[in-house]
């Protein structure tokens, strides 16, 4: 006579199990929620124009004893990693894809047949804040002192290219 109460109870087992299941997460949920949370200490740089990277706010290391724009610090630099040189040529950049060290050298040789203008497509070094020429032969060295991943391209071609700085380890 009433389909739905026998309905009800020879599934009254089911219902149960199906109860303790959604209690159990929303309790799982409002433990997440009351946790407190560590933020993950990331922070965006560049804007829409560039390219989307992200940096560690604090990429200090404990025990590294290193100063940044140290002369001594630079001169161990070049003697344990060198330079690194990325080359134009008339088609663009050899080297899309550089890793550092924080302070090593980076050379950026024009061996095309224009006049380039290398600049940054992630705004962090001022002194890069407007393109620099580079003629034909000639090279321009510059030392990348920030942890993290640095963009940039050339002006005419926009071809373009990475480099990932990581903590210096003598």
């Amino acid at each position: 006579m009433y389909p739905m109460r026998d309905f009800i109870e020879r599934n009254k087992p089911i219902f149960i199990i199906g109860l303790i299941t959604f209690l159990i997460f929303i309790a799982l949920i409002i433990i997440y929620n009351l946790m407190p949370h560590i933020a993950p200490g990331l922070v965006k740089t560049g804007n829409e124009s560039t390219y989307n990277t992200i940096l560690e706010e604090n990429p200090t290391i404990p025990g590294s004893e290193t100063s940044q724009g140290s002369i001594s610090t630079e001169t161990a630099i070049d003697e344990k990693y060198g330079a690194i040189n990325i080359e134009f040529v008339n088609g663009g950049w050899k080297t899309k894809l550089a890793f550092a060290v924080r302070g090593q050298a980076i050379v950026w040789k024009n061996n095309s047949d224009a006049t380039i203008y290398l600049r940054q497509k992630t705004p962090t070094y001022s002194e890069l804040d407007t393109p620099t020429p580079i003629k034909p032969g000639e090279t321009f060295t510059f030392r990348l002192t920030k942890i993290g991943e640095w963009s940039f391209d050339e002006e005419q071609s926009k071809s373009f290219g990475t480099i990932r700085v990581k903590e210096l380890k003598l």
